[in-house]
């Protein structure tokens, strides 16, 4: 068993000897394609000695990075791979000994032709990277995504590596990459046709990253009318309502985190957005529902994309302190997580009298999953609310929850949007706010 580092670089520089000091707790051979290099990243890379350096036939110095095709390159780098199994590096990534460890372990056990994926942190965010594959014909990323370009497995069987974990730390200046990104994918989409949904999805993304944000409505919603993958358009529907919300505009950011509740309700970002809002504009009472019903979540299990995973722990923690300073309550977080079905979650209703009859509701659907959920009156008011709607009194300070009859056939989103005192109007998903200014 052998393995092959291939990676690309130009004007590494700053990170080129970190680069190579994590990929060699792993790789025999280091085969790396340099692609315009100025600087001394070629000078650092030939000196070590598990390295094979070569130049691009494709890109050099003059090449503009508009022109720049990832694809391309990265496919230069596979080709020149000798050794039994093949991960593409980013001069950028980082790996601690123990996932250099399982890297060499998973091929030392392997013997069926396949492919991995690794798991790929990039600050907060965490998503799945296919990174690792026996060489042989047939797997190259592919022809049609100059930028954000993925491995063609060629129909071998993939597996996750959840235990393995790749950190994305950029070193270097010069033009952000979200630009570059930009000019790269506008060329795919626009001169060479490429509109399938990935292409419309990054670059939707990439419109957002730069700030234009009416181009990236247009392209979320160009992407929305042809996409299937009930995870992307759940991202992509975020993605949407932060849009309108970084420039203000409430009123079409809350229809776009309806639409995401309706493409996935397990994650916690859309709860937190929806907070922000509410926040913003300095509604603590209405926002405080929203991140306590966060940090009851834990982050999908099965999820691909871009999961971060601070909003469900430190993000609305962290929210929930300054809503309580801003209603002068004490300094306390109300909703704790443990993590696994069956442990205890503990709420706090909101003190107002609607939203707390909301309230009960959605969180009722948190004990219907299988988890205890005591949930802590604030005055008599509040038990004589809770036996009305039928709930049992649990022992010490609290209620055991349990769905009313009546609610058993309503969306679990419903009930998390009521939670917050929106007005529902119709059947879900038919719904309108009151007026948040």
């Amino acid at each position: 068993m052998s393995l092959s580092a291939a990676i690309i670089v130009k004007n590494e520089e700053s990170v080129m000897q970190r680069c190579l000091d994590c990929v060699s707790m792993w790789a025999d051979e280091i085969i790396i394609v340099d692609t315009g290099s100025t600087d001394r990243t070629k000078e650092i890379a030939a000196a070590h000695p598990k390295v094979k350096l070569y130049d691009s036939e494709h890109f050099n110095k003059d090449t503009h990075y508009g022109d720049f095709r990832f694809n391309i390159a990265k496919n230069e780098s596979i080709a020149k791979c000798t050794k039994d199994w093949i991960v593409w590096w980013d001069a950028d990534d980082t790996i601690k000994e123990e996932g250099a460890r399982l890297i060499r372990e998973v091929a030392a056990a392997t013997t069926d032709d396949c492919m991995f994926s690794f798991v790929c942190s990039y600050g907060a965010l965490r998503f799945e990277h296919s990174r690792m594959f026996r060489n042989g014909k047939g797997v190259e990323f592919d022809n049609h995504h100059s930028c954000h370009e993925f491995l063609n497995s060629g129909g071998r069987a993939q597996h996750m590596r959840n235990d393995i974990v790749v950190e994305h730390k950029p070193g270097k200046k010069g033009v952000p990459s979200s630009v570059r990104n930009l000019a790269i994918m506008e060329k795919d989409y626009f001169e060479r046709g490429f509109k399938d949904q990935r292409t419309m999805f990054y670059l939707a993304n990439t419109y957002r990253e730069c700030g234009r944000h009416d181009d990236a409505v247009k392209m979320y919603d160009e992407y929305l009318k042809i996409s299937a993958w009930k995870e992307e358009r759940y991202f992509a529907s975020l993605y949407k309502a932060q849009v309108y919300a970084a420039v203000g505009n409430f009123k079409d950011a809350f229809p776009s985190i309806y639409k995401s509740f309706l493409e996935d309700d397990r994650f916690a970002e859309s709860y937190c957005l929806m907070g922000d809002i509410y926040f913003h504009i300095k509604k603590y009472a209405k926002a405080k529902p929203w991140y306590e019903i966060a940090l009851g979540m834990e982050p999908p299990a099965d999820s691909r994309l871009f999961v971060s995973k601070t909003h469900y722990d430190s993000y609305p923690r962290e929210r929930l302190r300054r809503i309580a300073d801003e209603l002068g309550e004490p300094k306390e977080v109300t909703a704790t997580k443990e993590g696994n079905k069956g442990k205890q979650y503990k709420y706090r209703l909101p003190t107002d009298r609607e939203l707390a009859v909301h309230a009960l509701n959605a969180l009722s659907e948190i004990a219907k999953d299988g988890k205890w959920v005591t949930v802590i009156p604030e005055d008599d008011w509040q038990q004589k609310m809770i036996k009305n709607h039928g709930f049992d009194m649990a022992d010490g300070d609290g209620m055991k929850l349990e769905l009313p009859e009546d609610l058993r056939d309503k969306s679990k989103v419903e009930w998390y949007c009521r939670s917050a005192g929106f007005v529902m109007h119709g059947p879900f998903p038919k719904m309108e706010s009151k007026n948040v200014a």
